[in-house]
């Protein structure tokens, strides 16, 4: 091979892998321009677990868990992350981040090569998936693995009598399979397209890929079950714990369904209304996507239907049925669907386009077709971006980390008004409070704590307080009233000091 051609060969692999680093890099861009926080919500457990998991203390601390703290596959990598980074904002959500790096990856190895460039522009500016990695929630994660799982299946067909490849892309397709069901439960929704293809390839009789690739995915699958099943048998002590789990919560979440009504308009035109909101004009080009796909990536375009009819009518509990709400987060599974065949439309317009302008303009219709996805899907990420975050609870916790770090000689109690807000300090610090430092939730506070602490610091966060569905009440007003000295305090969130630790007796006559 000529000096030429080999000069020519790696440009042309370097054009290939640049719009993969580029969407990379945008999705980093994205990450970091945020400061993130903690959320005292689903993410602030899936946090605790993966500490505990990371201290050796999971076991022993929840011997029953939730269903939250049955979801291994969205804490232990966080775990691992904790180990080696330590407890951040920043650590918590390292692994959305790599979740959304490697949707993206699936989607620009999924396309043909010169369709991975619009591709890779709907992913990047989806918005549900930026905002998706930059907090700890299971769905993307979830995502992630579901989509690698799907590329496996999608890849079973190429080089069918290699027999090492195919047991490769079986093992790795299960186990992502299996990584997702331990992220969510919504990892069921592939199922489907596993159980067709197997069908497919069998009325096709397609035999080395029965053999070598659906047989050892089976026989896989059914260890990684059993595995399961016998690690919740003996750890929880029921082996169908996480069923039963999720069924304890059905009609308890904030969103269930407990109306007839309320079911007709979610199962109606509002899950329609919904994916126009959150998704607009990428549904442009990835509905009429579903009909131009070859037949090599068909499989990408059941994908994409199956994940919008289980999304649209599947149900989160076995023994009633609720359909998931519609929050962004909860559609995540289709966004990358979305992105493929929308990205593959793009390309086959300018392929049309191209017909006419003749080889010598050729990438011309493509990166048109590419720079129209960033305009009309920029102002949704703008206004994303113009949203910004600003946590004065951040600011606040600084404080409190700065004036209990500079006495180590001071024995200090750490009052929350809330109890959520007491998790947050928790989390801030940590989960490991310094050894001069005690917490405390107002409500529960004693003559005990009082009597072994030398000064007290009080934080107030009345938004961390649901009146609709917390059990406990907030002492932001009790503690207000008490006019100390303040440390801190902008719009709700408020820290004040105290030396005089007989005043603070006063929270405790507002008991409940």
């Amino acid at each position: 091979m000529s000096t030429l051609a080999r000069v020519k060969r790696g440009i042309e692999a370097w054009l290939k892998v640049l719009p993969l680093v580029l969407g990379a890099a945008c999705l980093v861009w994205f990450w970091l321009h945020f400061p993130h926080n903690y959320r005292i919500s689903d993410p602030w457990q899936y946090a605790r677990h993966a500490y505990l998991v990371a201290t050796g203390t999971y076991f022993k601390t929840l011997t029953v868990p939730d269903v939250f703290g049955q979801r291994l596959g969205v804490f232990v990598p966080v775990a691992l992350v904790y180990v080696l980074l330590g407890v951040t904002p920043h650590s918590t959500a390292l692994v959305p981040l790599l979740a959304g790096l490697a949707t993206l990856l699936v989607v620009w190895q999924a396309l043909p090569n010169a369709a991975a460039l619009p591709g890779v522009v709907w992913t990047v500016t989806c918005v549900p998936l930026l905002r998706g990695t930059i907090e700890l929630y299971p769905d993307l994660i979830a995502t992630a693995f579901m989509m690698i799982s799907t590329l496996m299946l999608a890849r079973r067909l190429e080089a069918p009598n290699r027999h090492s490849t195919q047991l490769l892309r079986a093992g790795v397709g299960v186990a992502c399979w299996f990584a997702a069901m331990l992220a969510k439960e919504s990892a069921y929704w592939v199922l489907p397209l596993w159980a067709g293809a197997a069908l497919v390839d069998a009325v096709r009789r397609r035999g080395p890929t029965l053999k070598w690739f659906h047989a050892p995915a089976i026989l896989f699958g059914l260890l990684l079950t059993a595995a399961y099943l016998g690690f919740c048998s003996h750890f929880f002590g029921d082996a169908l714990s996480r069923v039963h789990s999720v069924d304890a919560l059905t009609g308890q979440h904030v969103w269930s369904i407990r109306k007839p009504g309320q079911l007709a308009a979610r199962l109606g035109s509002g899950p329609a209304r919904f994916f126009w909101r959150e998704y607009g004009l990428l549904l442009v080009a990835a509905v009429p996507g579903l009909f131009v796909l070859p037949a090599k990536l068909w499989i990408w375009s059941f994908y994409t239907v199956l994940s919008v009819l289980c999304y649209w009518f599947g149900s989160t509990s076995l023994s009633s049925y609720q359909p998931l709400p519609l929050i962004w987060r909860m559609s995540l599974p289709c966004a990358p669907g979305f992105c493929i065949v929308a990205g593959y439309f793009c390309y086959w317009i300018s392929s049309l386009a191209r017909r006419w302008l003749g080889p010598r303009w050729a990438f011309v219709p493509l990166a048109a077709t590419s720079a129209l996805a960033v305009l009309v899907m920029a102002p949704p990420v703008a206004e994303e971006l113009r949203a910004g975050r600003v946590f004065p609870d951040l600011e606040a916790m600084a404080i409190v980390e700065r004036e209990v770090k500079s006495h180590p000689a001071v024995r200090y109690l750490l009052v929350s008004a809330e109890s959520r807000t007491n998790d947050y300090v928790s989390q801030c610090l940590g989960f490991a409070p310094p050894a001069n430092a005690t917490l405390v939730y107002a409500g529960a506070l004693d003559e005990a704590a009082l009597a072994g602490a030398d000064a007290a610091i009080l934080i107030v966060d009345p938004r961390n307080h649901r009146v609709a569905n917390d059990r406990t009440k907030s002492y932001a007003s009790q503690i207000l009233a008490l006019r100390l000295p303040v440390l801190f305090h902008r719009g709700n969130v408020g820290v004040f000091q105290s030396n005089e630790l007989s005043r603070l007796s006063a929270l405790r006559s507002h008991r409940e």
